[in-house]
């Protein structure tokens, strides 16, 4: 029987993608967090999926006469 190997980094926390989601993650952690999602296409998909989520919700009662709406969030796989 084989021992596994921890992992080299943590899963993300809720707390994690929710910050990163909000693009309000320290530079340092999101770097970090970005390297993370990388490799992993479902957590990937999981923050972008948040993050599209939030940006409906800011949006959502968005007067078109007082300001422009943001842009829709870039999906983290395109990020480089």
């Amino acid at each position: 029987m084989s021992i596994a190997k921890p992992p080299t980094e943590p899963r993300l926390s809720e707390s994690d993608v929710q910050t990163f989601a909000d693009g309000m993650l320290d530079p340092k952690r999101a770097a970090s967090v970005e390297t993370y999602l990388k490799s992993r296409p479902g957590e990937a998909d999981r923050v972008a999926f948040y993050g599209r989520l939030n940006w409906q919700m800011q949006n959502a009662f968005h007067e078109p006469d007082n300001e422009e709406a943001p842009p829709a969030p870039v999906p983290i796989r395109r990020m480089s």
